[in-house]
């Protein structure tokens, strides 16, 4: 066999050196993702919030009730 020395940390430092820029690129990119779903998140939240209120509350949702109700032939509670 022959003696030879392998420099481990030497080839560790290479290998990080190789995928550094890769590995921060790919950290940006899962931040920029990350950023993209917290934002529309957000719109969604805002924006369900007075639709639910609107629906709610305007006089045709208990139109479109009692009709959907009349449709099925479903009967009232007592």
């Amino acid at each position: 066999m022959t003696g030879r020395t392998y420099d481990l940390d030497a080839w560790l430092e290479t290998y990080k050196d190789a995928f550094t820029s890769f590995t921060r690129a790919q950290q940006d990119g899962f931040n920029a993702l990350e950023r993209f779903a917290r934002f529309h998140y957000a719109v969604a939240v805002l924006e369900a919030g007075p639709a639910q209120a609107k629906a709610t509350l305007s006089p045709r949702a208990a139109d479109g009730t009692q009709a959907a109700n009349r449709a099925t032939g479903a009967k009232k509670a007592a």
